[in-house]
């Protein structure tokens, strides 16, 4: 009985092709994401389908933007990045029923729309060009390798590292692991390391002299701020007995709690910054997404709060 022959993996497609292809059907893949980019800023009829397909909006610009990011399309990559910035923008405003506005997405669509039209000349003018002269020694080269064995396919390797960062990207992300919970229409986070308990059992809740509202824990009575009331949420429903999440203000800042309508998940988002002007609004610091790219119609979009905002709320009596 003899031992069979080592099998041997045929080399895939993608490392076979060339740039020329790659390039072509990027081209026709980005397309098509851009049109599904563009539908998915339309408005919906309700707030809630509108930011549904806002994020699949998202999805749609960061298809592009991997594909952009592995053929190293530096332009199309960093208006992927514009447009995905712009949308983490207007997010929270449209989550409190402002209307998109269109200048920074209408300027993306029309640079990839650009962009998307020159690789393809590119494109034309690299199949178009002339083959180099044969070598003179290609006949002999031809000649003797018909004698050689076929060599064997060379093994796949594996990239070792991801694509180097763009230079110049006028944002950066950050990943944090945060408490999350709900006020109103919005779903709220702060990072787990400010946040000391987090609790949804009954605890008692009243307000001061001086009508500060306050929260008993540890047989401590504990300033707190209503998320709801400095949103101006019409008709808050808290959980029964109450929400909170008990914080300090900096390592030597005095604990406060932040009264919310009912606790989240616990768990590890990437965020993007939000301009200072939506911080300095309503105490929002950045965004993320929170959903699997592939199940776009249970995602939502998570904002950060900014803990300066909220004991600056807490310490002039707004939302208390």
């Amino acid at each position: 009985m003899s031992a069979s022959a080592p099998l041997h993996r045929s080399p895939s497609g993608l490392r076979l092709a060339s740039a020329q292809e790659l390039l072509a059907a990027f081209r026709v893949d980005a397309q098509e994401f851009l049109r599904l980019f563009i539908a998915g800023l339309q408005t919906q009829p309700t707030r809630e389908d509108t930011l549904q397909s806002l994020g699949n909006a998202a999805e749609a610009l960061r298809g592009i933007r991997i594909g952009a990011d592995f053929l190293r399309l530096q332009d199309v990559s960093a208006l992927c990045r514009r447009g995905e910035q712009d949308l983490l923008r207007q997010l929270p405003l449209i989550a409190s029923g402002a209307a998109l506005q269109w200048g920074e997405l209408q300027a993306v669509i029309d640079g990839l729309r650009d962009r998307l039209m020159l690789n393809q000349g590119e494109q034309a003018a690299a199949v178009a060009a002339p083959l180099p002269p044969p070598s003179p020694y290609s006949v002999e080269t031809q000649t003797s390798s018909e004698t050689q064995p076929e060599p064997e396919p060379e093994p796949e390797i594996a990239p070792s590292s991801q694509p180097p960062p763009l230079a110049g990207e006028a944002f950066s992300s950050m990943s944090l692991s945060v408490q999350t919970a709900t006020v109103g229409p919005w779903v709220v986070a702060l990072p787990l390391e400010a946040v000391s308990t987090a609790s949804e059992s009954a605890m008692p809740w009243w307000r001061g002299p001086d009508g500060q509202l306050l929260l008993l824990h540890d047989d401590m009575a504990l300033p707190a701020l209503d998320l709801a009331a400095c949103w101006n949420v019409p008709n808050p429903r808290h959980t029964a007995g109450g929400a909170a999440m008990l914080l300090q203000s900096g390592p030597e800042g005095t604990h406060f709690a932040v009264r919310v309508q009912a606790l989240g998940r616990q768990q590890d988002l990437l965020f993007w910054p939000v301009p200072p002007a939506v911080q300095s609004a309503c105490g929002v610091r950045a965004a993320a997404w929170e959903g699997a790219p592939w199940q776009p119609q249970a995602g939502q979009a998570v904002l950060l709060l900014d803990l300066p905002w909220l004991a600056e709320r807490l310490r002039t009596g707004e939302g208390a």
